[in-house]
């Protein structure tokens, strides 16, 4: 009925039709991690929501405050990394 050219014709359109019609599931890699525990210290000082936070850090966002939450948010992440370690160290020496 079908010759071998035609068999192998359909398997390489199938092939190649399957493989331009898949779209990529995988999550992206560059997603950028906040601190949580920084972003709500920034919520409860300014009394703005987290998203907005998130994005004068991010650099989405112009003016006077966000540019003090993007220079704040380091030395908030240092200070909790700081309080963390000095944590781990006391409980290691018990």
């Amino acid at each position: 009925m079908y010759g071998i050219q035609n068999i192998v014709y359909i398997f390489v359109l199938l092939f190649e039709t399957n493989n331009t019609m898949n779209k990529g599931t995988k999550k992206k890699d560059n997603y950028k991690q906040y601190n949580v525990d920084a972003i709500n210290a920034l919520v409860e000082k300014y009394g703005l929501s987290a998203y907005y936070i998130r994005q004068s850090i991010n650099g989405n966002r112009e003016g006077i405050v966000p540019d003090k939450i993007k220079k704040e948010y380091p030395q908030i992440c240092k200070a909790l990394d700081a309080g963390k370690e000095e944590i781990v160290k006391n409980f290691k020496n018990k």
